[in-house]
């Protein structure tokens, strides 16, 4: 009677151990499935916030540098230019004023040729300023007014000339007459289009300012956010991983234990 049942506890408990094997095979897979996709997700808030960070700071530098290249490559440029259209107009008015005052007929005609020179010049100085224009750009009213009057100012140089070598006192008259009024006009838009451009290229300068004042900020703040995530991950890391890990150890412990002392249950599920 007493072999039969150490028979039947036998297989009693040999049923368990096999139970038991194949619910240790089976818990593992999905427990490092869980803790795995866990770790990842960790490790993914951890990048994203840094990568975050990284990528603003980037945008930020990235801004500085491109303002900066606008206002050198650019501002700069047309600002330049709108002074050198002021000194070719200021240089051919001269011309005009010297060609009325002289009386030598040679002398007259290299003038001529000097001023028909310069004055094509800034044709093509005008057209090349006028590629700079956008239809939004706030310097197009002043440049098309610009050219409305010089257009009219050649005309008038031209007759000037003419008249200038057949009867100087009328020539004198007309050009104290007319050329101060294109001077004002001609001289004004262009002194506003200076005007618009310097005030783009200061709002630019403060624009770029603004962002480099930015930087030690979001230096400091991506620091600290990088810093507080970390903390995040690692509580998270002692709650999902350390503390289930440790509480399972106490467990197959447990359970060893009493397997040792003859009062082990196989059939004992593992928490994790």
């Amino acid at each position: 009677m007493l072999k039969k049942k150490d028979k039947k506890d036998k297989q009693t408990e040999a049923k368990a151990e096999k139970k038991a094997k194949k619910a240790k095979q089976k818990k593992p897979a999905k427990m490092r499935g869980s803790i795995e996709l866990k770790i990842m997700l960790l490790v993914v808030l951890l990048v994203l916030s840094s990568v975050g960070s990284i990528a603003l700071l980037v945008s930020n530098m990235n801004s500085v540098v491109d303002i900066s290249n606008d206002i050198i490559n650019n501002q700069v440029v047309e600002e330049e230019k709108i002074a050198n259209l002021s000194r070719q107009y200021s240089y051919i008015n001269g011309k005009v004023l010297t060609h009325v005052m002289q009386t030598k007929s040679g002398t007259m005609d290299e003038l001529k040729v000097e001023i028909d020179a310069a004055m094509a010049e800034m044709d093509g100085m005008l057209s090349e300023f006028a590629g700079y224009l956008a239809d939004d750009d706030a310097r197009k009213v002043p440049y098309d007014s610009a050219m409305a009057e010089y257009a009219k100012y050649k005309k008038t140089v031209e007759s000037l000339l003419v008249t200038s070598k057949e009867n100087k006192a009328q020539a004198q008259t007309s050009a104290s007459t007319n050329l101060p009024i294109f001077n004002e006009k001609i001289e004004g838009y262009m002194n506003e289009m200076l005007d618009i451009t310097s005030q783009k290229m200061m709002d630019s300068q403060a624009k770029m300012e603004s962002n480099v004042a930015t930087i030690p900020t979001i230096i400091q703040t991506a620091g600290v956010l990088v810093v507080v995530v970390a903390v995040i991950v690692f509580i998270f890391i002692k709650i999902w991983i350390s503390r289930p890990i440790k509480k399972a150890t106490k467990q197959v412990d447990s359970l060893v234990q009493g397997i040792r002392d003859n009062q082990g249950d196989l059939t004992k599920r593992i928490q994790v």
